[in-house]
């Protein structure tokens, strides 16, 4: 009986097994010898026309996004970097604000100031919405990762937080637009001596009710921030985390991005 039962399994098997090749034979005799064109309905989408507040608001940014702009905001390859620094007294202002720039360079030099709006622009990535020229900075202090912190003598340093703040005279207090759209500006600083950096700063929407928002992690900038050899994760002299700042401000410039940050990377 045992016997019988295997022989009857052994044959069901192989039964199986031959419909299954009965089967694949059968769909590669239907299959066609050459491929087939499968037709596509497209199907066009109109772009939704934007009506009330809502177009107002958002067609004043498109609309701005669309100007011809320059790529002049770009650091220059040949400029000296790190003698010329700064930071802005606000991380972000409204249109018609006034915002106190605090700048300090090796040794007094004229400078000047130009204000770009970051954007599309046709692909040139800047638009220049303000130029302030013929100033003069004072030294009131550079840090850099191989010199570290040099003539700021109005530094404080807290010695058990590290926290430090530079204390600096404010060295133009910058007007912002009335017209100027909300977004990221950068202020490029330029030296006579060819020296260039930057100072960051957002502006501010007047009126709430945007469908999207850009939030930029200052806080996260400033945690990493090494200006003056300390950040919250690092101490600068060497890389120790033991040694760390369990505090920082923003009164001090940028050590990344040559002031802008990891804004650009």
């Amino acid at each position: 009986m045992m016997k019988s039962s295997r022989r009857l399994a052994l044959t069901l098997i192989l039964g199986s097994a031959a419909l299954v090749m009965a089967l694949v034979a059968l769909v590669f005799t239907m299959l066609p010898s050459s491929p087939v064109s499968v037709p596509v309905n497209k199907t066009i989408v109109t772009q939704p026309t934007l009506t009330g507040s809502y177009a107002n608001a958002h067609s004043a940014i498109y609309a701005e996004n669309q100007r011809s702009g320059t790529g002049r905001w770009q650091l220059d390859a040949s400029a000296h970097l790190g003698s010329i620094q700064g930071y802005a007294g606000q991380v972000s202002a409204l249109p018609g604000a006034r915002v106190p720039l605090y700048i300090s360079t090796v040794a007094p030099s004229s400078y000047q100031l130009d204000v770009y709006r970051i954007g599309w622009y046709q692909g040139t990535g800047g638009r220049l919405v303000a130029s302030i020229k013929n100033l003069h900075s004072q030294a009131q202090g550079i840090w850099t990762a191989d010199t570290g912190l040099n003539g700021c003598f109005s530094c404080v340093r807290d010695p058990q937080t590290h926290e430090l703040e530079t204390h600096w005279k404010v060295s133009y207090t910058l007007a912002i637009g009335t017209t100027w759209l909300s977004g990221v500006y950068l202020i490029k600083m330029t030296t006579v001596h060819h020296d260039e950096g930057y100072i960051i700063l957002v502006v501010r929407a007047a009126h709430a009710g945007y469908a999207a928002l850009v939030n930029l992690p200052v806080n996260t900038y400033q945690a990493y921030n090494l200006w003056g050899g300390y950040s919250l994760y690092l101490r600068g002299v060497d890389g120790s985390y033991d040694n760390r700042a369990v505090k920082v401000s923003f009164d001090r410039p940028y050590a990344r991005g040559v002031g802008a940050a990891d804004f650009l990377s």
